[in-house]
């Protein structure tokens, strides 16, 4: 087994969910980092419940 150490640190992430008509009243969640500008990823979320 290769021994190998993973880079450990603390990112915070703010969640935003925004509708989306084309999504038929689901709501896109996208998550950035700490700045609440960079991206880190974004997806329908069809359980969000306004």
């Amino acid at each position: 087994m290769p021994n190998f150490a993973l880079p450990s640190f603390e990112a915070v992430q703010v969640r935003f969910w925004v509708p989306v008509p084309e999504l038929e009243g689901h709501y896109l969640r996208v998550v950035t980092l700490e700045d609440r500008v960079t991206i880190h990823n974004a997806f329908p979320d069809r359980g969000f419940r306004s």
